[in-house]
């Protein structure tokens, strides 16, 4: 079954990786201003490590999307 799939799964990981890879440069695009000496004051606390923890997360996400597609390529052998 996966050997029917695995190309539509490789496909939905790709894009799923490509959004993620956007968001996390937009929350740390947001951070680094947040970082910036002339908006320090501009900032809360919660929302800096909020935008901290979204950075986090989406990295999880991403290394997570990086080992089924090395499985993936383990078994049928992309490369």
């Amino acid at each position: 079954m996966l050997a029917k799939y695995y190309t539509e799964i490789m496909k939905i990981q790709l894009r799923e990786f490509k959004r993620l890879s956007k968001y996390h440069d937009r929350a740390t695009k947001r951070l680094m201003e947040m970082n910036d000496p002339d908006n320090i004051q501009s900032h809360t606390t919660q929302r800096y490590w909020q935008t901290h923890n979204k950075i986090e997360q989406s990295e999880k996400e991403m290394r997570t999307i990086i080992e089924e597609l090395n499985e993936l390529n383990d078994r049928f052998h992309w490369f």
